[in-house]
């Protein structure tokens, strides 16, 4: 039911959790190329970071549904609507870049 749906453990298909790096990632497949958008808890909060997520899966699937291929098309799109960071980022704490780099 509901209740189970919001516990953390229980997540949107093609939304993880990245312990390392604390942040929730919309990922999909298109034509075999992976598609991952991500979206830090140091930037949007917890439960800010989720729903960001979780709301980016659902346009992926749409766009996928819709017919769209072009990944690279696709990933621009949906970093300008959902303002999510598109690769890793320096800012781990356990990262060796210095953040002055």
């Amino acid at each position: 039911g509901g209740v189970e749906e919001r516990r953390q453990g229980c997540r949107p298909e093609g939304v993880t959790w990245e312990k390392t790096g604390r942040r929730w990632i919309a990922n999909i497949s298109v034509q075999n190329r992976p598609l991952h958008l991500y979206f830090p808890v140091h930037v949007y909060g917890k439960s800010g970071a989720l729903q960001k997520a979780t709301e980016c899966r659902k346009e992926m699937v749409r766009m996928k549904e819709a017919g769209r291929t072009d990944v690279e098309g696709m990933k621009a799109e949906l970093q300008k609507k959902f303002k999510s960071i598109g690769k890793p980022t320096a800012h781990l704490r356990c990262s060796s870049v210095p953040l002055s780099a």
